[in-house]
């Protein structure tokens, strides 16, 4: 698990892209190009993937529940393999 993260790495991926969009979205229209900002969604999605697939991985290789290490969250988030392949599924989905 990488240390300094707010939740778990895909959670971060796409709190970082959803607070960052609005300067994609300025930048696309300064550019005068808005497909830029749907790639930008897009990347972020794909980004968050890569991240729940590496989240995957280290959850099938531990016990039935993953507890990740992110402070007062510890005790109340829980990843297991059925929630990990649900989020992939609505990630899939976009």
């Amino acid at each position: 698990m990488v240390a300094g993260l707010m939740f778990t790495l895909p959670l971060d991926v796409l709190l970082f892209f959803a607070a960052t969009s609005p300067f994609a979205g300025w930048a696309a229209a300064r550019v005068r190009r808005p497909n830029l900002c749907g790639a930008y969604a897009a990347a972020g999605l794909a980004v968050s993937l890569w991240a729940l697939y590496g989240l995957y991985g280290e959850m099938m290789s531990s016990s039935s529940a993953y507890p990740p290490q992110a402070g007062i969250f510890a005790a109340s988030l829980r990843i297991d393999t059925l929630g990990i392949f649900m989020a992939s599924v609505f990630m899939g989905l976009g």
